[in-house]
């Protein structure tokens, strides 16, 4: 049976080459940023699990583009606010149902432009706060709220 550590290595020793892959990187230009950054060693079987990875990490911010990078926090962002709202409101928050809030105009989460993800979570933080706040005035006896602006009559 294999030990933690193995499995951890292969998973990183994986995830390092599917990233290679998706960067289009040759052979020999893996092997210059495993030498580059550990100039004694030439391949990844001569890498530690955690070195292997801090150069999955250097791969990645190189394989997405910074706008990719901040719509993903967006993204984040807008599922954070849109589960915290409906915490608020009592229904459910797993994911398959957040997404499917987010996802009402048919337009599928990852294909919302930055400008889109900014607006829905400015509009459901927003929506957050005023379900924090108290209401402007106290119900009445029947258990109602009184509209605020009640006591203006239609006479004056």
């Amino acid at each position: 049976m294999e030990s933690v550590k193995d499995t951890c290595w292969k998973q990183a020793n994986r995830h390092f080459y599917a990233l290679a892959r998706q960067c289009n990187m040759s052979r020999e230009d893996i092997a210059a940023t495993i030498s580059g950054n550990y100039p004694p060693r030439v391949s990844t079987s001569e890498l530690t699990a955690a070195e292997l990875r801090t150069l999955c990490l250097a791969l990645q911010r190189r394989a997405v583009s910074p706008e990719e990078q901040q719509k993903d926090r967006w993204r984040k962002r807008l599922i954070a606010a849109v589960r915290h709202y409906l915490e608020l409101i009592g229904y459910q928050t797993d994911i398959d149902y957040v997404r499917s809030v987010i996802e009402r105009n048919g337009t599928p989460l990852n294909d919302l432009s930055l400008d889109r993800l900014r607006s829905l979570y400015n509009a459901f933080t927003k929506r957050a706060k005023d379900m924090g706040r108290p209401p402007l005035t106290p119900p009445s006896e029947e258990g109602k709220a009184e509209h605020p602006l009640s006591f203006i009559t239609a006479e004056a």
